[in-house]
Protein backbone atom coordinates (compact mmCIF):
# COMPACT_ATOMS: atom_id res chain seq x y z
CA UNK A 1 0.00 0.00 0.00
CA UNK A 2 0.80 3.47 -0.64
CA UNK A 3 0.87 5.79 3.04
CA UNK A 4 -1.25 8.67 2.64
CA UNK A 5 1.59 10.90 4.08
CA UNK A 6 3.39 10.31 0.74
CA UNK A 7 0.73 12.30 -1.39
CA UNK A 8 0.13 15.98 -2.07
CA UNK A 9 -2.68 17.70 -0.66
CA UNK A 10 -4.29 19.62 -3.56
CA UNK A 11 -4.55 24.16 -2.67
CA UNK A 12 -5.89 26.59 -3.65
CA UNK A 13 -2.68 28.04 -4.52
CA UNK A 14 -1.59 25.39 -7.01
CA UNK A 15 -4.65 26.10 -8.51
CA UNK A 16 -4.45 29.16 -9.15
CA UNK A 17 -1.20 29.44 -10.83
CA UNK A 18 -2.40 27.07 -13.16
CA UNK A 19 -5.12 29.16 -13.93
CA UNK A 20 -4.09 32.24 -15.46
CA UNK A 21 -6.12 35.68 -15.46
CA UNK A 22 -7.02 36.10 -19.26
CA UNK A 23 -5.39 38.53 -21.39
CA UNK A 24 -7.60 41.70 -23.03
CA UNK A 25 -6.88 40.37 -26.06
CA UNK A 26 -8.14 36.74 -26.02
CA UNK A 27 -11.04 35.06 -28.39
CA UNK A 28 -12.90 32.02 -28.14
CA UNK A 29 -10.10 30.38 -30.22
CA UNK A 30 -7.92 30.76 -26.96
CA UNK A 31 -9.59 28.51 -25.19
CA UNK A 32 -9.76 25.03 -26.98
CA UNK A 33 -12.51 23.50 -28.22
CA UNK A 34 -14.08 20.30 -26.34
CA UNK A 35 -15.33 17.44 -28.49
CA UNK A 36 -18.40 15.83 -26.34
CA UNK A 37 -19.30 12.27 -26.83
CA UNK A 38 -21.58 11.28 -24.64
CA UNK A 39 -25.37 10.81 -23.83
CA UNK A 40 -27.86 8.22 -25.59
CA UNK A 41 -31.92 8.81 -26.05
CA UNK A 42 -32.24 7.68 -21.81
CA UNK A 43 -28.92 9.55 -20.73
CA UNK A 44 -30.21 13.16 -21.97
CA UNK A 45 -29.08 14.94 -19.00
CA UNK A 46 -25.59 13.57 -19.10
CA UNK A 47 -24.48 14.94 -22.10
CA UNK A 48 -25.99 18.43 -21.03
CA UNK A 49 -24.18 18.76 -17.70
CA UNK A 50 -20.61 17.53 -19.46
CA UNK A 51 -21.33 20.62 -22.16
CA UNK A 52 -22.44 22.63 -18.81
CA UNK A 53 -18.93 21.94 -16.97
CA UNK A 54 -16.55 22.63 -19.55
CA UNK A 55 -18.45 25.66 -20.57
CA UNK A 56 -18.31 27.02 -16.52
CA UNK A 57 -14.40 26.08 -16.61
CA UNK A 58 -13.76 28.28 -19.94
CA UNK A 59 -13.40 25.86 -22.78
CA UNK A 60 -13.53 28.37 -25.82
CA UNK A 61 -16.01 26.23 -27.49
CA UNK A 62 -18.23 23.09 -26.81
CA UNK A 63 -19.38 20.61 -29.48
CA UNK A 64 -21.81 17.90 -28.57
CA UNK A 65 -21.50 14.87 -30.58
CA UNK A 66 -24.82 12.69 -29.62
CA UNK A 67 -28.03 11.34 -30.52
CA UNK A 68 -30.73 13.32 -31.38
CA UNK A 69 -32.80 13.54 -28.09
CA UNK A 70 -29.24 14.19 -26.56
CA UNK A 71 -29.05 17.54 -28.84
CA UNK A 72 -32.12 18.69 -28.81
CA UNK A 73 -31.64 18.58 -24.56
CA UNK A 74 -28.49 20.48 -25.08
CA UNK A 75 -30.01 23.00 -27.50
CA UNK A 76 -33.17 23.61 -24.74
CA UNK A 77 -30.79 24.53 -21.64
CA UNK A 78 -27.51 25.74 -23.28
CA UNK A 79 -27.32 27.69 -26.65
CA UNK A 80 -23.92 28.64 -26.03
CA UNK A 81 -23.14 24.21 -27.20
CA UNK A 82 -22.55 23.66 -30.97
CA UNK A 83 -24.50 20.48 -31.95
CA UNK A 84 -23.28 17.31 -33.82
CA UNK A 85 -26.33 15.33 -33.98
CA UNK A 86 -25.38 11.43 -35.27
CA UNK A 87 -27.35 9.00 -36.03
CA UNK A 88 -29.09 6.70 -33.59
CA UNK A 89 -29.22 2.98 -33.21
CA UNK A 90 -32.25 0.80 -32.21
CA UNK A 91 -31.33 0.79 -28.40
CA UNK A 92 -31.08 5.06 -28.59
CA UNK A 93 -27.14 5.09 -28.28
CA UNK A 94 -25.02 6.12 -30.95
CA UNK A 95 -24.69 4.46 -34.05
CA UNK A 96 -21.23 4.33 -34.59
CA UNK A 97 -20.79 2.77 -38.15
CA UNK A 98 -22.93 5.78 -39.51
CA UNK A 99 -21.60 8.49 -36.70
CA UNK A 100 -17.83 8.15 -38.22
CA UNK A 101 -17.91 10.82 -41.26
CA UNK A 102 -19.42 13.45 -38.86
CA UNK A 103 -16.97 12.47 -36.25
CA UNK A 104 -13.58 12.57 -38.28
CA UNK A 105 -14.67 16.29 -38.93
CA UNK A 106 -15.23 17.34 -35.62
CA UNK A 107 -12.34 15.42 -34.39
CA UNK A 108 -9.82 17.10 -36.56
CA UNK A 109 -11.25 20.43 -34.89
CA UNK A 110 -10.90 19.56 -31.62
CA UNK A 111 -8.50 20.53 -28.66
CA UNK A 112 -9.42 17.93 -26.24
CA UNK A 113 -12.28 15.00 -26.22
CA UNK A 114 -14.68 13.65 -23.58
CA UNK A 115 -16.27 10.01 -24.12
CA UNK A 116 -18.61 7.77 -22.42
CA UNK A 117 -21.06 9.71 -20.02
CA UNK A 118 -24.69 8.59 -20.33
CA UNK A 119 -23.34 6.50 -23.40
CA UNK A 120 -24.77 2.98 -22.86
CA UNK A 121 -22.78 0.57 -22.39
CA UNK A 122 -22.64 -1.63 -25.97
CA UNK A 123 -20.39 -2.45 -28.84
CA UNK A 124 -21.34 0.58 -30.62
CA UNK A 125 -19.55 2.53 -27.20
CA UNK A 126 -16.74 0.55 -27.79
CA UNK A 127 -15.90 0.91 -31.09
CA UNK A 128 -16.31 5.15 -30.25
CA UNK A 129 -13.60 4.53 -27.51
CA UNK A 130 -11.75 2.83 -30.22
CA UNK A 131 -11.71 5.65 -32.77
CA UNK A 132 -11.29 8.27 -29.94
CA UNK A 133 -7.76 6.51 -28.87
CA UNK A 134 -6.64 5.79 -32.58
CA UNK A 135 -6.53 9.80 -33.01
CA UNK A 136 -3.86 12.54 -31.22
CA UNK A 137 -6.42 14.34 -29.17
CA UNK A 138 -6.07 14.22 -25.42
CA UNK A 139 -9.18 12.14 -23.62
CA UNK A 140 -10.98 12.44 -20.69
CA UNK A 141 -12.61 8.77 -20.62
CA UNK A 142 -15.56 8.41 -17.83
CA UNK A 143 -18.46 6.29 -17.40
CA UNK A 144 -19.52 4.28 -19.93
CA UNK A 145 -16.38 4.96 -21.53
CA UNK A 146 -14.56 3.05 -18.84
CA UNK A 147 -16.87 0.35 -18.64
CA UNK A 148 -15.59 -0.25 -22.56
CA UNK A 149 -12.17 0.20 -22.30
CA UNK A 150 -12.24 -2.37 -19.10
CA UNK A 151 -12.97 -5.07 -21.67
CA UNK A 152 -9.93 -3.55 -24.24
CA UNK A 153 -7.37 -2.37 -21.87
CA UNK A 154 -4.98 -2.98 -25.25
CA UNK A 155 -6.36 0.14 -26.24
CA UNK A 156 -4.21 2.27 -24.11
CA UNK A 157 -0.73 0.40 -25.28
CA UNK A 158 -0.30 1.82 -28.94
CA UNK A 159 -2.33 4.90 -28.44
CA UNK A 160 -1.17 8.24 -28.77
CA UNK A 161 -3.43 10.01 -27.06
CA UNK A 162 -2.61 11.80 -23.35
CA UNK A 163 -5.44 9.66 -21.55
CA UNK A 164 -7.04 10.78 -17.85
CA UNK A 165 -9.28 8.06 -16.83
CA UNK A 166 -11.97 9.39 -14.17
CA UNK A 167 -13.48 6.43 -12.52
CA UNK A 168 -15.61 5.85 -9.69
CA UNK A 169 -14.49 2.84 -7.53
CA UNK A 170 -17.21 0.66 -9.37
CA UNK A 171 -15.21 1.50 -12.39
CA UNK A 172 -11.96 1.43 -11.26
CA UNK A 173 -12.33 -2.28 -9.84
CA UNK A 174 -13.79 -3.34 -13.22
CA UNK A 175 -10.58 -1.88 -14.80
CA UNK A 176 -8.10 -3.29 -12.28
CA UNK A 177 -9.67 -6.74 -12.25
CA UNK A 178 -10.07 -6.51 -8.15
CA UNK A 179 -13.10 -6.29 -6.06
CA UNK A 180 -14.51 -2.73 -4.35
CA UNK A 181 -13.26 -3.30 -1.43
CA UNK A 182 -9.88 -4.20 -2.36
CA UNK A 183 -9.93 -0.61 -4.30
CA UNK A 184 -11.36 0.66 -1.00
CA UNK A 185 -8.43 -0.29 1.12
CA UNK A 186 -6.13 0.92 -0.84
CA UNK A 187 -6.99 3.71 -3.37
CA UNK A 188 -4.05 5.50 -3.82
CA UNK A 189 -2.03 2.15 -4.45
CA UNK A 190 -4.90 0.64 -6.83
CA UNK A 191 -4.78 4.69 -8.87
CA UNK A 192 -0.58 5.04 -9.12
CA UNK A 193 -0.59 1.54 -10.29
CA UNK A 194 -3.01 1.79 -13.18
CA UNK A 195 -1.12 5.07 -14.26
CA UNK A 196 1.92 3.87 -14.23
CA UNK A 197 1.36 0.57 -15.89
CA UNK A 198 -0.91 2.12 -18.65
CA UNK A 199 0.97 5.96 -18.92
CA UNK A 200 -2.86 7.74 -17.85
CA UNK A 201 -3.81 10.13 -15.21
CA UNK A 202 -6.41 8.46 -12.85
CA UNK A 203 -8.87 10.48 -10.89
CA UNK A 204 -10.29 8.20 -8.96
CA UNK A 205 -13.33 9.64 -7.16
CA UNK A 206 -14.92 9.11 -3.80
CA UNK A 207 -14.05 10.78 -0.43
CA UNK A 208 -10.62 12.44 -0.70
CA UNK A 209 -10.60 11.94 -4.32
CA UNK A 210 -6.75 10.75 -5.61
CA UNK A 211 -4.87 11.86 -8.65
CA UNK A 212 -2.39 10.05 -9.72
CA UNK A 213 0.12 10.73 -13.02
CA UNK A 214 2.22 8.21 -14.74
CA UNK A 215 5.59 9.42 -13.42
CA UNK A 216 4.18 8.42 -9.73
CA UNK A 217 2.80 11.80 -8.62
CA UNK A 218 0.11 11.13 -6.33
CA UNK A 219 -2.48 14.16 -5.08
CA UNK A 220 -5.18 14.33 -3.11
CA UNK A 221 -8.40 15.90 -2.94
CA UNK A 222 -9.43 18.08 0.44
CA UNK A 223 -12.71 19.47 -1.22
CA UNK A 224 -16.03 18.16 -1.81
CA UNK A 225 -18.78 16.18 0.45
CA UNK A 226 -21.38 13.78 0.60
CA UNK A 227 -23.92 16.54 -1.31
CA UNK A 228 -21.88 15.18 -4.56
CA UNK A 229 -23.50 11.70 -4.17
CA UNK A 230 -25.97 12.00 -6.72
CA UNK A 231 -26.15 11.25 -10.35
CA UNK A 232 -24.77 13.78 -12.66
CA UNK A 233 -21.84 15.25 -10.30
CA UNK A 234 -19.46 13.01 -12.26
CA UNK A 235 -21.20 14.18 -16.03
CA UNK A 236 -19.75 18.31 -14.57
CA UNK A 237 -16.32 16.56 -13.08
CA UNK A 238 -15.40 15.49 -16.48
CA UNK A 239 -16.60 18.46 -18.37
CA UNK A 240 -14.77 20.65 -16.08
CA UNK A 241 -11.38 18.56 -16.40
CA UNK A 242 -12.58 18.06 -20.40
CA UNK A 243 -12.66 21.82 -20.19
CA UNK A 244 -8.99 22.71 -18.76
CA UNK A 245 -7.25 19.89 -21.08
CA UNK A 246 -8.78 21.81 -24.07
CA UNK A 247 -7.17 24.98 -22.83
CA UNK A 248 -3.70 23.35 -22.94
CA UNK A 249 -3.69 22.43 -19.58
CA UNK A 250 -1.46 19.36 -18.67
CA UNK A 251 -3.74 16.20 -17.72
CA UNK A 252 -2.13 15.83 -14.20
CA UNK A 253 -3.04 19.78 -13.30
CA UNK A 254 -6.07 19.55 -15.41
CA UNK A 255 -6.96 17.05 -12.84
CA UNK A 256 -5.53 18.24 -9.97
CA UNK A 257 -7.84 21.69 -10.62
CA UNK A 258 -11.13 19.78 -11.97
CA UNK A 259 -11.46 17.55 -8.38
CA UNK A 260 -10.55 20.79 -6.20
CA UNK A 261 -12.57 23.44 -7.81
CA UNK A 262 -15.69 20.82 -8.37
CA UNK A 263 -15.59 19.91 -4.53
CA UNK A 264 -14.90 23.29 -3.60
CA UNK A 265 -17.51 24.18 -5.76
CA UNK A 266 -19.96 21.55 -3.99
CA UNK A 267 -19.60 22.66 -0.86
CA UNK A 268 -20.56 26.08 -1.51
CA UNK A 269 -23.69 24.54 -2.84
CA UNK A 270 -24.31 22.58 -0.17
CA UNK A 271 -24.13 24.94 2.30
CA UNK A 272 -26.90 27.49 0.48
CA UNK A 273 -29.12 24.11 -0.54
CA UNK A 274 -27.92 21.75 1.68
CA UNK A 275 -26.51 18.35 0.88
CA UNK A 276 -29.98 16.46 0.55
CA UNK A 277 -31.50 19.00 -2.01
CA UNK A 278 -28.29 20.25 -4.06
CA UNK A 279 -28.72 19.06 -7.65
CA UNK A 280 -25.45 18.74 -9.74
CA UNK A 281 -26.16 21.36 -12.35
CA UNK A 282 -26.29 24.17 -9.59
CA UNK A 283 -22.65 23.02 -8.62
CA UNK A 284 -21.76 25.23 -12.00
CA UNK A 285 -23.07 28.13 -10.67
CA UNK A 286 -21.08 28.28 -7.13
CA UNK A 287 -17.74 27.31 -9.50
CA UNK A 288 -18.54 30.40 -11.72
CA UNK A 289 -18.50 32.72 -8.16
CA UNK A 290 -15.23 30.95 -6.87
CA UNK A 291 -13.87 31.72 -10.11
CA UNK A 292 -14.58 35.25 -10.64
CA UNK A 293 -14.13 35.58 -6.64
CA UNK A 294 -10.34 34.87 -7.48
CA UNK A 295 -10.48 37.07 -10.66
CA UNK A 296 -11.07 34.33 -13.16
Amino acid sequence: MINQILMNQIELDRVLSVLPVRPVSSHKGSFGRVLNITGSSRYRGAAVLGCLGALRAGAGLCVLASVPDACNAAAAQLPEVILCPLPVCEKGYINFEKAIPLLKEEMSLASAVLIGCGLGNDHHAAKLLEFVLGNDKTAIIDADGLNALANNLHLLKNTRVQAILTPHPGEMSRLCKASTDDIAKDRAGYAARFAKENNVTVALKGHGTVVASPDGNLFINPTGGPGLAKGGSGDVLAGIIASFAAQGISPVDACICGVYLHGLSADKTAARRGQYAMLPGEITVDLAEILAMHGR
